[in-house]
């Protein structure tokens, strides 16, 4: 079912946009008070982390797996199915006043966002690719970035607004039903075309798998890992840090808090519609442009870290921190696409995913026991040095393995 309008370049990247920003605006409304919230219900931080740990695991279980169904049977009926179980864990951790059912709450939160980028990239890409439809991936999977940023911004404000005024529980409430919304919204927008597997190649078993054997696949799939330990750690830590530095120079309050750091995500989101095509032209090289960029994001990590105390500073390195990890992210996820064929597109970015999860999974917990041990300012120096760390083993790689990465863009393209 198509409610779009005529299928086309311009149409596929609208109906992604949409479901991106809107998906995000909803989820981020957890953003500000999650924390918030169960610290207020008696939990400490580091069993929130625990239980940020427990959701990394539960997706890296359940990727896999999933990604197999979405490919072989239907990327539409997992993808919904996945809404629906995340819409059950926003209204669960309404009632996480017990340690056991914030847990459950994290389990189904971690069951409903496997495969959530994966099936919407492999629909757009296979959707493209069958049609043949050219699109940018990079720009169009950065330009997804400014939308999330946009969408985050207005879905953090509003939620610590709606929090302000009517309290927690009604922000899971309305998470609950939007999430419901969403899922019929998903059921009309997304299309037949990529579930068409009539023009797919067959594989084989190993030639479904072959992937996995590939050297440059292992160190991105590492590259994207490290990635995934730093912003999970990121998430659990944040709204404290700025509690405690924003509330210096703005005064307490949620709604201040929020503001000050989604305007991070808004200014970096609404930068990246003109820095996008900047990067592209002085860094052509993908992959060059990727390691590039995620030295710079490691960097502001560690400028985080030196100028905490400061709040002009924090808040400019944070909206840098933004800005390169989204740079990354579009030229990052046009890598790893490079690998896969339409036919286990979404098995493939599941694998990423999965293993992601699965250092991210010790991000939540090991970022939180060093925050609370220490302080901010180590805490984020090394969040910055970890993500710096597959750079160091880049040499090491290329020694190991002389096919450039490059090379593999360019035979799929």
């Amino acid at each position: 079912m198509n409610v779009l309008g005529t299928i086309n370049s311009n149409n596929i990247k609208i109906k992604y946009y949409t479901l991106i920003g809107l998906y995000r605006f909803v989820v981020t409304m957890k953003f500000p008070i999650l924390t918030l919230f169960l610290l207020g219900e008696g939990f400490s931080i580091v069993q929130i982390g625990m239980g940020y740990t427990i959701m990394s695991i539960t997706v890296f279980c359940s990727d896999v797996p999933l990604g197999i169904l979405a490919d072989k049977i239907n990327k539409k009926i997992v993808f919904i199915l996945g809404i629906l179980i995340e819409s059950l864990s926003s209204i669960l951790f309404k009632f996480s006043d017990r340690f056991e059912i914030m847990i459950i709450a994290f389990i189904l939160w971690g069951i409903g966002i496997s495969n959530f980028s994966g099936v919407l990239q492999g629909w757009v890409v296979n959707s493209s690719n069958k049609l043949k439809l050219q699109i940018n991936q990079s720009k169009v999977f950065s330009n997804a970035r400014v939308v999330s940023n946009l969408a985050t911004f207005f879905g953090m404000v509003i939620s610590a607004v709606i929090t302000t005024k009517y309290g927690f529980d009604t922000v899971f409430y309305i998470m609950f039903a939007f999430l419901l919304f969403y899922a019929l919204l998903s059921f009309l927008i997304i299309d037949y075309y990529s579930e068409n597997k009539e023009d797919e190649v067959k594989h084989s078993k190993s030639e479904y798998m072959g992937f996995l054997f590939d050297k440059n696949f292992i160190f991105i799939l590492f590259f994207n890992a490290v990635l995934g330990f730093v912003y999970s750690g990121y998430a659990v830590i944040w709204m404290p840090i700025f509690e405690i530095y924003i509330n210096l120079e703005f005064g307490e309050g949620l709604v201040n808090n929020t503001v000050v750091y989604g305007l991070s995500y808004l200014v970096s989101g609404l930068s990246l519609i003109y820095i996008i095509n900047i990067s592209v032209s002085i860094i052509p090289d993908l992959t060059k442009r990727i390691f590039y960029l995620r030295a710079l994001f490691s960097i502001s990590f560690l400028l985080m870290g030196i100028f905490v105390d400061s709040t002009f500073l924090l808040v400019l390195f944070t909206f840098c921190m933004f800005i390169f990890g989204d740079l990354e992210y579009g030229s990052l996820s046009e890598l790893n696409n490079s690998f896969f064929s339409d036919s286990n597109r979404v098995f493939g970015l599941s694998v990423l995913s999965s293993f992601e999860r699965l250092l991210s999974s010790m991000g939540a917990f090991v970022i939180t026991i060093i925050y609370e041990s220490y302080s901010a300012t180590p805490t984020l120096m090394i969040m910055g040095i970890v993500a710096l760390f597959p750079l160091f083993l880049l040499p090491i790689f290329r020694k190991k393995n002389n096919q450039n990465l490059e090379s593999i863009v360019n035979e799929k393209y």
